[in-house]
């Protein structure tokens, strides 16, 4: 399901065969120095997390650990920062709506107005008719956080935009970010209210508030977020996957965070949120030719800053033998590290998922200890016995 500035076309969907791709194999291809030589390194991958195919589009969060996804078209549904689904809706739209033609949702954005409430662009998407677009407008639906069902809609005007298919509020949450062919858009959150509510194709729409032309990069927009100021946008450019920022106020060029040489999937929405070991979340879709990851279900990559990437370790020793914790410190706080592969002389093992690893028979000599996990890595010494 491609977005704005999409480079390539999506057919409808079909039931795939499930291929694995173990963490190891990913590693190699995530590693390679082709695959580090573009990307600038501003953020490393710490986890590669399996989803269900549903949770395709895009993702957001609200309070008190809820996590939003969206897809494949119109679902929409509610995990916790563990990915143990709470709530489930397939279907959104009400028959009202559904009859104008919106079946599509992109990459949604949670707005703490109204009590809370999941913002959700809308679109129209037939890819099997020559004209995909049918209705040929957009609008926000409103949509309750807790049950995930309807509240109401507001109308965007097509003078502005043709369909919405991702929105962002901004840090202050007093705009929701959209954009429209190779513009930026914002419109007031303050004017999406049930007195705006659109009752029909034709009700009253709003307007953008703000509009920065030409800010969209080569890579599109799958999905967006604000990290540190500037608003991250996920895309790719003719197959590469790309994360780049734009700075709005124009004070700063727009840069690329992430690239992902070598990987084969489609760019979706974006995220920030503590979890899964990182703060940043991407989600990568298997419709491609042989997608990197295989068929059956979409990729969460999650990301930390470079600057906290790192893997540290805490070796001590037991009788003859050696434990090792492994953990990350992001956010003010360590967080363990499950699946990192460890170390020790020639002894190589994982640790389990609270970040833990355990050798039997240990030289008395100070030990080397190295640990790796996808992009992140660390070493330590194990003092000598006595």
């Amino acid at each position: 399901m491609r977005r704005a500035g999409a480079r390539r076309s999506i057919g409808p969907m079909r039931p795939r065969l499930l291929v694995a791709l173990t963490a190891a194999a990913f590693a190699l291809v995530a590693l390679t120095p082709s695959a580090q030589a573009t990307d600038p390194g501003r953020w490393r991958l710490a986890q590669a997390d399996r989803l269900p195919i549903e949770y395709f589009q895009g993702l957001s969060h609200g309070p008190g650990g809820d996590v939003f996804f969206v897809g494949p078209a119109q679902g929409v549904y509610r995990t916790d920062t563990g990915l143990h689904e709470k709530v489930r809706q397939s279907v959104v739209y009400p028959a009202e709506v559904a009859a104008i033609g919106f079946n599509h949702i992109g990459d949604p954005t949670y707005d703490p107005s109204e009590g809370g409430r999941l913002l959700a662009p809308m679109e129209c998407y037939h890819p099997d008719l020559p004209q995909a677009n049918t209705c040929g407008i957009g609008g926000f639906g409103v949509l309750d956080p807790v049950t995930l069902g309807w509240r109401y809609w507001v109308r965007l005007d097509q003078a502005d935009i043709p369909k919405a298919m991702w929105a962002e509020v901004s840090p202050d949450h007093t705009l929701v970010w959209t954009s429209s062919g190779n513009d930026l858009l914002a419109y007031r959150t303050a004017d999406i209210t049930q007195a705006n509510a659109a009752t029909s194709a034709s009700s009253p729409p709003i307007h953008p508030v703000q509009r920065l032309t030409g800010a969209v990069p080569p890579s599109g927009v799958t999905g967006a977020v604000f990290v540190g100021g500037r608003m991250l946008l996920a895309g790719d450019v003719d197959g590469l996957l790309q994360v780049r920022s734009v700075d709005l106020t124009g004070k700063t060029p727009t840069r690329t965070e992430i690239e992902l040489p070598g990987i084969n999937a489609e760019s979706e929405g974006l995220d920030l949120i503590d979890m899964r070991g990182g703060t940043l979340h991407w989600i990568l879709s298997p419709f491609v030719d042989k997608p990197t990851f295989g068929a059956g279900h979409t990729e969460l990559m999650t990301f930390l800053p470079a600057a906290q990437a790192a893997l540290h370790l805490r070796p001590v020793r037991h009788g003859h033998g050696a434990r090792v914790r492994v953990f990350t410190h992001f956010n003010g706080s360590d967080h363990p590290v499950g699946g990192a592969t460890v170390a020790l002389g020639e002894a190589h093992t994982k640790t389990s998922a609270s970040g833990v690893v355990s050798f039997a028979h240990v030289p008395a000599s100070a030990q080397h200890v190295h640990a790796t996990k996808l992009q992140l890595s660390g070493t330590a010494t194990l003092p000598k016995a006595g």
